[in-house]
Order: structure tokens, then sequence, then C-alpha cells
């Protein structure tokens, strides 16, 4: 059902997520889970989600983007108007 579960991946060194991190695993041996539950799927997803779309950015970050998108129109119409008072001059 899942392919890069049960495949081993080559952008982590041929490590292969559900024998590492599936129910029978090492990982839930380490945890006293085994037999019972699997985190397989979360941890690919959040290492792969890390490899191809990186780390997610802080919330003060998200803010200023957010801000510098929602005021460009202002900052262009005034940046558009100095333009064109330099020009006339």
């Amino acid at each position: 059902k899942f392919p890069h579960l049960g495949t081993s991946c080559e952008a982590y060194h041929g490590l292969n997520f559900a024998e590492v991190f599936g129910k029978d695993g090492p990982v839930a041996e380490m945890f006293g889970t085994k037999g019972q539950t699997g985190m397989a799927f979360a941890i690919a997803a959040r290492a792969l989600g890390l490899r191809d779309i990186g780390a997610c950015i802080s919330p003060f970050n998200a803010f200023l983007i957010n801000m510098g998108i929602e005021t460009l129109p202002l900052r262009m119409d005034k940046h558009c108007e100095n333009a064109r008072n330099v020009r006339n001059e």
C-alpha cells in the first residue's frame, strides 16, 4: 500500500522504514510497544517531508511574510508614485 515504507530508501542510506519503525522493529521494542503499534508511517512522513520540503518556518517569520504580502499593494502604489514624482521633476 505504501511503497516508500516497505522498500529501502536510498536518500537515507537504504533505510527500510517498515523494518526499523514498524510494530515488530527495534524501535518498537525499545519503546515497549513491540507487536502492538508501529510508527513507520509517521516517521517516514516527517523524514521524507523534511527532506523534500524543508523545515517549517517559525511563527514570527510566517507573520512577517504574511505582513509583507498583505502590504505589497500599498507599498507598490507608493513606490510607483515616488517614481512618477522623480520622473516629473
